[in-house]
């Protein structure tokens, strides 16, 4: 049987919204209220999700604000680093493919 890249994660539309706003802000701490309303996952479900992206290591704890507990993505994570430069690149892909579709209109 194969060892699959993060266990049983990221196997339901939860886990990569969570996921999704993560890698958008990838240097932002969130506390578990933030996941929730940004990834538009509701509070039960990513109280049920969550724990599976501590137990992988991809994302870990930075800091505490008062009661809340604010993680952001592990970046000592090589499967995490390589996901973040592969965002950072569609991103940078989908801005020139809309500038250009822009200069080409002006044209």
């Amino acid at each position: 049987m194969k060892k699959r890249l993060f266990g049983g994660l990221l196997q339901n539309i939860a886990e990569l919204k969570v996921l999704d706003v993560l890698l958008h802000e990838s240097d932002r701490s969130f506390s578990l209220s933030e996941l929730s309303r940004e990834a538009g996952v509701s509070w039960s479900t990513l109280h049920r999700v969550f724990p599976g992206f501590v137990k992988e290591n991809l994302v870990v704890k930075d800091k505490e604000v008062g009661r809340a507990k604010l993680y952001k993505l592990n970046k000592g994570n090589e499967a995490i680093n390589h996901l973040v430069n592969a965002h950072h690149s569609f991103i940078v892909d989908d801005h020139h493919e809309y500038l250009n579709s822009l200069l080409s209109k002006n044209v």
